[in-house]
């Protein structure tokens, strides 16, 4: 039996949020990420008029204000965005209990086990969209195939506010004449290496045989001609993928100088980290820093600890070790820690651990109370006497990395 898989997108959904709750906003162009007068800070998203003038998510933000100076440029509120996410996959799960989100908003549904009650996707898609536009005001892309790979490739081709069912041989007949970047698990350095070989096309691809493919690329020959012939066995997945990792990470105005500076974000990236894993409910096991220099020269340094920790001030003393580990090339531009081998439950010898752990989840139910930090470690609050400077946050909020493919 084919399956019947649907990718949801909604619309450049941060900026789509603004301007339904500002309608003045309407037909302007409407740039949400960093302040506008930020010197590193990026665009986070944006609407469709602003992308009329080459702004485009990720772009430093100079570059879009440059590109578009009388744009609205509009901090980002994920609590907000969060909120309507959550009212898009009440719909979504009105149609099917298999929904997968695969970020904030975006989604596969999976309809074979009701497809008896949409014989027609093209009806069924279009019943999706109304019911989230009722819902929600906003505007959703809807992508139906046989498959993930293929439905969502269908649902780009059709944005904004676009319908795009294909069957099978409609999708390879599609997909000849794409870029491979197209492919899912294609990116920029693999596309040029494909490039290189002369595979410019998803067509190119389907006119090589799988033996070939494999003779140049190795394994991934086997999955790419799979791919480009629009297969992909990957499941809908309702239940959340297992967390891999959890990171945070701050992009500074002005380049931190010397250790002391460098310890007192380590100290606030910590607490902020620290209170993203016990909101989970998990531990971790290995900590990496990552640092960026001046001019762009990235270095991370990583250890596994001897026990699962989820405490602020575990992960600062990790991090304080990792950071004295070498001396630091110069002006620091970032600095950032990600936290891995994530548990949900810690073993039983970490009585000392879970004890402090116990504490820091007091103080984060405390802290949430009062709206504010109220209550701070001692040793963490001492690290941050020295007045970090002025830094803008690039938070990975869309949300933690998790297990399996993903792509947006």
């Amino acid at each position: 039996m084919e399956r019947f898989i649907v990718h949801i997108d909604m619309d450049a959904f941060f900026a789509a949020v603004e301007i339904r709750d500002r309608p003045e906003l309407a037909g302007k162009p409407v740039i949400v990420g960093a302040p506008p007068t930020s010197r590193r800070g990026v665009v986070s998203t944006c609407n469709y008029e602003a992308r009329r003038y080459g702004v485009r998510s990720a772009q430093p933000i100079q570059v879009a204000r440059r590109l578009c100076p009388h744009a609205v440029f509009l901090p980002v509120d994920m609590p907000r965005y969060r909120q309507v996410s959550r009212q898009v996959r009440e719909v979504l799960e009105r149609f099917t209990p298999l929904v997968e989100p695969i970020s904030i908003d975006e989604a596969f549904l999976d309809m074979t086990p009701v497809a008896t009650h949409y014989p027609d996707p093209q009806a069924m898609g279009q019943a999706l969209k109304e019911a989230i536009r009722e819902a929600t005001g906003l505007t959703a892309s809807v992508g139906i195939a046989p498959n993930k790979s293929l439905a969502k490739i269908a649902c780009g081709t059709g944005k904004p506010d676009g319908l795009v069912v294909w069957t099978w041989e409609e999708a390879v007949r599609a997909l000849a004449p794409m870029p491979v970047s197209e492919l899912w698990g294609v990116g920029p350095k693999t596309a040029a290496q494909l490039e290189r070989l002369g595979f410019r096309t998803v067509g190119d691809v389907q006119a090589a045989s799988e033996d070939q493919l494999v003779r140049l690329l190795g394994d991934r020959g086997r999955l790419l001609a799979r791919l480009a012939w629009g297969h992909d066995d990957r499941p809908v997945c309702p239940e959340a993928a297992p967390e891999k990792s959890l990171s945070h990470e701050v992009t500074f105005e002005e380049s931190l100088v010397g250790l002391e500076a460098a310890e007192a974000a380590l100290a606030e990236i910590s607490e902020e980290v620290g209170r993203r894993l016990r909101r989970r409910g998990l531990w971790a096991r290995r900590i990496t820093l990552k640092l960026r220099f001046d001019p762009f020269v990235n270095q991370t340094r990583s250890l596994t600890a001897p026990q699962a920790f989820q405490s602020d001030l575990a992960i600062f003393q990790y991090g304080l070790e990792l950071l004295h580990r070498k001396s630091l090339r110069g002006p620091i531009r970032l600095l950032g820690l990600a936290l891995s081998e994530l548990t949900e439950t810690p073993q039983l010898s970490l009585f000392d651990r879970a004890e402090e752990s116990l504490l820091d989840r007091l103080q984060d139910q405390l802290n949430t109370r009062a709206g504010r930090p109220i209550i701070r470690r001692a040793r963490l609050l001492a690290a941050q006497q020295p007045d970090p400077q002025a830094r803008e946050r690039k938070t990975n909020d869309k949300g933690t990395r998790r297990a399996g493919p993903q792509s947006r």
